[in-house]
């Protein structure tokens, strides 16, 4: 018995350096800047005040500048960032924003076939549910949303700990939401553009489509029901990649979303690239505007608002 007390004596010990470690990064680790902290705090600081907000995936971050539609417009979108969030991020706060006018739904030409849970992306799923409280995965374990060293992972943490945790893995979104681009440098050609669209194509599934109407039908019928209108809206991608979209996706994308607009009353604004005569010099890559094409497409979608 004294043996074995002992033993577990020394486990201890050995376990006491680990442990204060583990403690330090713990302590620490909420110190790192990410997209996902960075937006919630910067909203939470001025929800109430929000006349219009901003959702979306990457196209929206880095496509729509909220400075050209309002000085309290938010742009809460991100990267790879489907429907099923859109709606629950502006859900969970529509009844604390008295000042709310307007919704802004950007949605991409794969946004209704596809969910961020079952792409390889699914681990940003983590993230909404330790910063946002919602995720879409409801199989996430308790340690991920309880422990920042499982969240962004023992070799990263270690990483951030050289660094003296002083990282700001965003700094390129601004306190309004919106994610700065390049305006000189360009990603885009004919074979990245049918690469892009093919991994799209890899990820949409046709039977994702009803339960992504179902949860826009449902932002829309509470924004309807609080006299918020609704602006669905498609972003403007390069000819690069339109070259390989279905035009029979593009028609039921349109059927769905005109539906919709019918239903509630809500704008439906599509295919801008010639009406706002977007060029070369407006695109980052094959499917995101830059920050002038941004700036470009988000004075026009503020024709739409009243």
């Amino acid at each position: 018995m004294k043996q074995a007390i002992k033993l577990l004596i020394k486990i201890l010990w050995l376990l006491i350096p680990f442990a204060l470690i583990l403690f330090y990064l713990e302590f620490n680790l909420p110190k790192i800047t990410n997209s996902y902290n960075k937006k919630h705090r910067d909203f939470t600081l001025k929800f109430k005040t929000t006349d219009y907000i901003i959702t979306g995936n990457s196209h929206a971050i880095k496509g729509i500048d909220p400075a050209e539609i309002s000085p309290q417009c938010y742009n809460l979108a991100n990267v790879s960032q489907s429907l099923y969030y859109d709606a629950a991020l502006v859900l969970k706060y529509i009844d604390q924003m008295p000042s709310l006018k307007g919704v802004i739904i950007p949605v991409s030409y794969y946004s209704l076939q596809v969910k961020l849970s079952e792409t390889s992306e699914e681990w940003r799923g983590d993230y909404y549910q330790k910063f946002w409280g919602t995720s879409e995965n409801k199989k996430i374990s308790w340690i991920k949303t309880h422990s920042y060293v499982s969240l962004y992972t023992p070799t990263l943490s270690i990483k951030y700990a050289f660094k003296g945790f002083n990282t700001d893995l965003v700094p390129e979104i601004d306190a309004n939401g919106f994610q700065h681009t390049d305006t000189v440098n360009y990603n885009y050609s004919k074979t990245s553009g049918a690469e892009r669209i093919a991994f799209h194509h890899s990820i949409m599934k046709e039977e994702n489509i009803k339960i992504n109407t179902e949860y826009l039908d449902s932002l829309l019928k509470i924004l309807a029901a609080r006299n918020i209108k609704a602006y669905l809206i498609t972003i403007p991608v390069h000819p690069y990649y339109r070259e390989g979209e279905n035009a029979n996706i593009i028609n039921q994308n349109e059927t769905i979303l005109n539906t919709l607009a019918n239903k509630y009353k809500a704008v439906f604004i599509h295919d801008l690239t010639e009406t706002g005569n977007f060029q070369d010099a407006d695109f980052l890559d094959n499917d995101h505007l830059n920050t002038r094409g941004a700036r470009k497409l988000s004075k026009l979608i503020k024709t739409y608002l009243p």
